[in-house]
Formats: structure tokens, sequence, C-alpha cells
């Protein structure tokens, strides 16, 4: 599962990634208790901008006991140069 994290006016100016979907930053507490069961079950690849965000959520998933979680280093702008 690949999650862009980056917010609405982020991705207008770069595409998301093909596959994923959009999950802001400031909304993935709630996703994460929402979709606890069905995150639980795949292997989820976070990404944002630079790295931040993604490497910030993996901490966050540990919380909520997620344990197949990853995340782009230097994030989809590291990809596009």
């Amino acid at each position: 599962l690949l999650i862009d994290l980056r917010e609405k006016s982020e991705i207008e100016q770069l595409p998301s990634l093909d596959y994923s979907i959009n999950v802001p930053y400031s909304n993935l507490y709630n996703y994460l208790k929402i979709e606890n069961k069905l995150l639980s079950k795949n292997k989820i690849i976070f990404y944002c901008a630079v790295g931040e965000r993604s490497a910030l959520a993996i901490q966050v998933c540990q919380s909520y006991k997620l344990k197949n979680v990853f995340h782009l280093v230097g994030g989809i702008k590291g990809i596009n140069k």
C-alpha cells in the first residue's frame, strides 16, 4: 500500500505516484485508527515531499502496532531530480 502524505496543494505541483492513495499527514492519526485492521494485513510505504513526514509516520504506526511500514527516504522530490 503506497500512501502519499502530502497536502493537496503539494500534489497539484508534483502529482502522486501511480497507485498511491493520498492521506495528508494531518489526517494520518484518524486514518490509522479507522483503517487499522486493513493496514495491519499489508505492507505500507509512506512518502511525502522530502521524507520528513514519512519518517514521522513510521513512528506513529508503531503506536498503532503496525509492523510492515516503510518510507521513501528523500521523498518524492528525491526521485524526481
